[in-house]
């Protein structure tokens, strides 16, 4: 959907909690994120896709903000096997938004689900904690 398309839709259905933001710089767009409840994450259906882990999964997760996604494969895989959000079919939103709404609604799932994704960020993807197996590699 476009961009403008999906202004007139907000307001139209008077989706007063979605927000639309302005081009935002790397600070700016990660102090949105952490004010978020969840995020939203899709990429285009194309094999390449597949086998990639976008760096804005990782900045939802590292702004403790569970992920609500239409993705496959790594991405998938990470957010599924760690508990930190949700993976639907990017074909039906239906599931996403009942998904939304059940979070909105149970704040310890939701609690549950933002601590999974720091869990997963300082188990996995800090530079601290993966430099001895880097260095230990390349011996």
């Amino acid at each position: 959907m476009r961009t403008n398309e999906f202004k007139e839709y907000i307001q139209k259905e008077s989706l007063n909690n979605v927000k639309m933001h302005e081009p935002a710089t790397r600070s700016q767009s990660l102090q949105l994120i952490r004010n978020a409840d969840v995020s939203i994450a899709f990429l285009n259906e194309e094999e390449v896709f597949t086998t990639v882990l976008p760096g804005k999964v990782l900045d939802y997760m590292t702004c403790q903000t569970p992920i609500i996604a239409g993705l496959k494969g790594v991405a998938a895989d990470l957010i599924i096997e760690n508990e930190a959000g949700y993976v639907y079919s990017s074909s039906d939103a239906l599931p996403l938004i009942e998904k939304i709404v059940e979070l909105r609604e149970n704040r310890q799932l939701l609690n549950k689900l933002q601590k999974n994704c720091l869990r997963v960020i300082k188990q996995h993807f800090l530079w601290e904690n993966n430099i001895k197996k880097i260095v230990d590699f390349i011996k």
